[in-house]
């Protein structure tokens, strides 16, 4: 293995782990967002009074998926790869939808 090789594994390895930290933040930022059975009055009393923090919740789901799961994920398939040997056939299935 190269050594960028062995650097972006570890660059991955962390943003994948900073992924998941970071996509339970929006958990806690609306831990407390009205169930469906609420009334529509509490229900739009709660957006009134916390849709800001609706929003932030929703800008760092986004951040962590664009900008620290992706990455992992390529790194992942990178790593698959060189360890499944040519051709890599398995290894993209990681990118499978």
């Amino acid at each position: 293995m190269t050594p960028h090789f062995e650097q972006w594994r570890k660059v991955g390895g962390a943003a994948g782990i900073a992924s998941v930290v970071l996509g339970l933040v929006p958990a806690a930022l609306i831990a407390d967002e009205p169930r469906f059975t609420d009334s529509g009055r509490e229900i739009t009393v709660w957006y009134a009074n916390n849709g800001n923090r609706w929003l932030a919740s929703t800008l760092v789901f986004c951040v962590a998926l664009a900008f620290l799961f992706l990455p992992f994920l390529s790194a992942l398939t990178s790593a698959l790869a060189s360890a499944e040997g040519e051709p890599p056939m398995w290894s993209r299935a990681t990118r499978a939808r």
